[in-house]
């Protein structure tokens, strides 16, 4: 998907398929978007040894 709408560009080196952006304002995005999260405190993560992935509200189980 991202090919077909020219966001990434890709090279094959044998069975290998490398991706790079190919358009500066998504670049321009990903970089504000970084920036953001690492000014961002944390909100409601509890510590514990195994990390815990985010679930989008709609896939969470009802109690």
């Amino acid at each position: 998907m991202m090919r077909a709408h020219r966001v990434v560009a890709t090279r094959r080196s044998g069975r290998h398929v490398f991706y790079r952006l190919n358009d500066s304002h998504v670049r321009m995005l990903l970089d504000l978007a970084i920036t953001h999260v690492g000014h961002s405190p944390v909100i409601g993560v509890a510590i514990t040894n195994e990390p815990e992935l985010p679930v989008h509200p709609i896939h969470q189980e009802s109690s």
